[in-house]
């Protein structure tokens, strides 16, 4: 992960230590918009203002199973809602086959 401030972003603070409180803010904000993303599955691009500019491919990468550590039937593109096994909070798991 990487934070980026600009000079502006520099000078308006007043010490460094609102500077360090700044930039530790951008860098939480930053990790909860990045773990936001992983539970849809979906990687999303992000520039440096928060907008969204891409989609990262994840059509060929299936899912493994969360107890088994199998790969699934199910693509990790594939929504939420359209799986069997999904545990929210958790992940993927196999439609019971790795019980066997």
């Amino acid at each position: 992960m990487e934070i980026r401030i600009d000079f502006k972003e520099i000078t308006n603070r007043p010490n460094d230590l609102e500077l360090g409180k700044f930039v530790r803010e951008m860098y939480w904000k930053q990790k909860e918009q990045y773990l936001s993303n992983i539970d849809e599955h979906v990687r999303l691009d992000i520039n440096e203002d928060g907008l969204v500019v891409g989609i990262q491919n994840t059509d060929d990468e299936y899912e493994s199973c969360i107890v088994c550590g199998r790969k699934t039937k199910y693509k990790k593109s594939t929504h939420v809602d359209f799986r069997r096994g999904y545990i929210d909070g958790a992940g993927q798991a196999c439609d019971g086959s790795c019980r066997e």
